[in-house]
């Protein structure tokens, strides 16, 4: 079977700073362009050497380009870095298997299933490379594979999920045979039966298809894909009954603004015009295209916020503070209730001592996330700048409340007592974050 190479980033802008360099090597890998992805990825590793997640990136660059030797060092020092970084160790035994180091590549696959045992396709990996070195006739290593293969004997769910990669590679045989396998184990899996059922759809077989996905349903009827899918082959045949099914998917969707372009509510509205469209109702047709259309308006706005808010966190970390403040304005006039927007334009706006727009930023933001100590922490730390040191206080026992053991909120807590001349307590505060791991040296009161 064919694995993919995993990126293992999640881009969080109010968590982790934006790295230009690293969007720009993603973007350019997403389109083909593996020369200029190279250079890009690499000028981002050489400008942080100890990101793991940059190091996997030019590793998969590297790795698309079928330089196995470099992308095998990239993804060492990535697991080096960060021995927790599963998709790290994954993408290190696909470019071991590529150089039929067998043994070394299920080595790899093994650290994955070590930090997740859900990692389906690490466990395919691991017994193909066992396999692998059973064939070069290895003796030892063969007794090594029969041992690995008890090891990794899959349950059904998991038996499912390798279904669901073999389907995505177009293996259809290979899927269907997992997933009988797993409905044997487990007659009542509805993941197994759904996916058994987008197998046959494949396939062009409807009425098997139809089968399998009324079952999934039955199992699980609050699964608005499952759903999804069944009211849609169903529509086809049974245009009343599909839009029975589609009506109950909609009642189940998620009812907050959408944020992606697999939004459930979109899909399902737009399944329902459809249907009616077909019907000859032409009025609800349109009603549900048109919300439809505005769901998928909510994800463009959201998408054109997230650019924005990459582009005011990288001008913060420029120190053109202005030019931040101006693209994060931009992002909250897309999305409203992003709260890593409102939170970055708090901070923006107290470094440029615009503090009324600075608070009300702060505030908005802990409106949509009350208990994020991170946006509670970034508010304290204004005040205190701007001497409003009772303020301070207030929101840094908000932010230990939340979380404990953050040492930089008990650091700045003890330099707040200690200017307000409660020296005691200031000590006192300064031990305990002294249990969680030293102040710096800004923070040390």
């Amino acid at each position: 079977m064919r694995m993919l190479l995993r990126f293992g980033l999640a881009v969080l802008a109010a968590t982790a700073l934006a790295d230009t360099s690293l969007e720009e090597g993603l973007a350019l890998l997403s389109e083909g362009r593996l020369d200029a992805a190279q250079r890009a990825l690499r000028e981002a590793v050489q400008q942080n050497p100890d990101s793991a997640p940059m190091r996997n990136a030019l590793g998969v660059a590297l790795s698309r380009a079928r330089r196995w030797p470099a992308a095998i060092d990239e993804f060492r020092q990535a697991v080096r870095i960060a021995p927790e970084h599963a998709e790290a160790h994954f993408n290190l035994g696909i470019a071991l298997s590529a150089q039929k180091r067998h043994v070394d590549a299920a080595a790899a696959f093994s650290s994955v299933l070590g930090l997740n045992p859900d990692f389906t396709v690490a466990r395919t990996g691991l017994v193909s490379a066992l396999e692998a070195v059973a064939r070069e006739g290895d003796p030892e290593a063969a007794i090594a594979h029969d041992e690995g293969l008890l090891a990794v004997e899959p349950s059904s769910t998991r038996l499912a999920h390798l279904g669901a990669e073999l389907l995505l590679h177009g293996e259809l045989h290979a899927a269907q045979a997992a997933l009988e396998e797993a409905l044997r184990r487990q007659p009542e899996l509805a993941l197994a039966h759904f996916l058994l059922g987008r197998r046959f759809e494949l396939a062009g077989d409807g009425e098997a298809a139809l089968r399998e996905y009324r079952q999934g349903v039955l199992l699980d009827p609050r699964n608005v894909e499952f759903a999804l899918r069944y009211g849609a082959i169903l529509s086809r045949t049974e245009p009343e009954e599909g839009v029975a099914v589609l009506t109950k998917a909609l009642e189940n969707a998620p009812i907050g603004p959408a944020t992606d372009r697999d939004d459930s509510r979109a899909q399902a509205h737009f399944a329902l015009g459809s249907v009616w469209g077909r019907l000859g109702d032409r009025e609800r047709a349109q009603t549900h295209f048109e919300q439809a259309r505005e769901r998928r308006a909510q994800v463009h706005a959201r998408q054109q916020a997230l650019i924005h808010l990459n582009q005011g966190i990288a001008h913060l970390n420029a120190g053109k503070t202005r030019d931040a403040a101006s693209a994060l304005q931009q992002s909250i006039t897309f999305a409203p209730d992003l709260p890593e927007a409102l939170h970055m334009l708090g901070v923006a706006n107290s470094a440029l001592n615009d503090w009324p727009a600075a608070e009300r930023s702060f505030r908005a933001a802990l409106r949509v996330r009350p208990k994020d100590a991170y946006i509670l922490l970034s508010y304290a730390r204004a005040l205190y700048d701007k001497g409003r040191t009772e303020r301070a206080l207030n929101r840094l026992e908000e932010t230990l409340k939340v979380d404990p053991e953050r040492t930089e909120a008990r650091c700045l807590l003890a330099k707040a007592l200690r200017r307000l001349g409660r020296e005691e307590s200031a000590s006192q505060e300064l031990e305990r974050a002294r249990q969680f791991g030293a102040c710096s040296l800004e923070d040390e009161p």
